[in-house]
């Protein structure tokens, strides 16, 4: 069977306590539904284990009182509503003998068996009668940590299944073999191809490291000493390789300071020649007057055109009287 049980008080024209439950009858055809509303379900240890938790909790088995002679094990569940609040119990009450059946179909091996016990040590799956020999046993905790699987496997099946594996990994190891073989035949043929990419990898981080200086070069100077006098400017750029899109550059116009700091998207040097090419039109159009919204407008057109690769600029510029 299986019910919800709310806390108490939460239906209260259904009374202190309400709780659904639904069951098979006895002969397993028919399903029963009842309301109980006059039993205090809230002290059982089932509601306590759950009533705000998170996780699910197994009850030890129990006879049940019905016919007090099928033995059960219950599973209990916190339920919340739409604001997180704990507002009763879900409980599924299952017989030891479903539980038995379903493992019984479960074969890992053709002999080998499931059983369940609590912590406390109460099985619940018992072991089969006709178990004989030696046997590996294996276990693992089940959800809350109170109920413990185990799977027991015969050593003469097991042990079989091992050395059918190991023939296997003996002929996967002789094709590893032959494929080292094969790879270090290949290695050698590729050596030079080999220098000849490291060679030119070389020549091109040597074009790079020029780049780079050039690059640094274009960094402006400190504002001259007659200029220097209410204000400075200074800065260093660290690119992630070579060169990069990092920028920022400045020009005293019309006793005006135009400076500009940005970044270029991605990395390289397509970024640095964007780069490039953003601090030059900076320079070109900030002779133009001491309007940086319309110089960033010119800008963002210049570099709009012909931009396939939608490569992007980000851009705080200012001017200071």
């Amino acid at each position: 069977g299986a019910g919800v049980a709310f806390k108490e008080n939460f239906y209260p024209d259904k009374g202190r306590w309400f709780m659904t439950y639904a069951s098979y009858n006895k002969n397993g055809d028919t399903i029963k539904v009842e309301h109980i509303n006059d039993e205090d379900y809230t002290k059982e240890q089932w509601y306590l284990n759950s009533i705000g938790g998170t996780r699910g909790n197994w009850i030890d088995p129990y006879y049940d009182d019905v016919d007090g002679i099928t033995k059960m094990v219950s599973y209990s569940l916190s339920v919340y509503d739409e604001k997180q609040s704990p507002v009763g119990v879900i409980i599924a009450d299952v017989s030891t003998r479903t539980i038995d059946s379903i493992l019984s179909c479960l074969h890992v091996y053709p002999d080998s068996y499931y059983t369940i016990v609590t912590a406390s040590g109460k099985q619940i799956v018992n072991t089969p009668d006709e178990h004989k020999g030696k046997c590996h046993t294996f276990t693992r905790a089940i959800e809350s940590k109170n109920m413990i699987l185990s799977l027991t496997i015969p050593d003469r099946e097991m042990y079989w299944q091992l050395y059918r594996s190991s023939m296997v990994f003996a002929l996967l190891g002789l094709f590893e073999l032959l494929a080292i073989v094969f790879i270090a035949h290949r290695s050698v043929r590729n050596l030079k191809e080999l220098n000849e990419v490291s060679a030119k990898e070389q020549r091109m981080e040597s074009e790079l490291s020029v780049a780079r200086e050039m690059q640094q070069s274009l960094m402006p100077d400190a504002l001259p000493p007659e200029l220097s006098v209410n204000v400075d400017v200074r800065g260093f750029q660290i690119p992630a390789r070579y060169v990069g899109g990092d920028l920022y550059d400045y020009i005293v116009h019309d006793n005006m300071l135009y400076f500009c700091v940005g970044d270029v998207s991605g990395k390289g040097v397509p970024a640095a020649m964007l780069m490039v090419e953003a601090r030059q039109m900076f320079r070109t159009l900030s002779t133009r007057g001491p309007h940086p919204d319309l110089i960033m407008q010119a800008m963002n057109a210049t570099a709009s055109d012909n931009n396939k690769d939608l490569m992007f600029m980000t851009i705080f510029l200012g001017v200071m009287d």
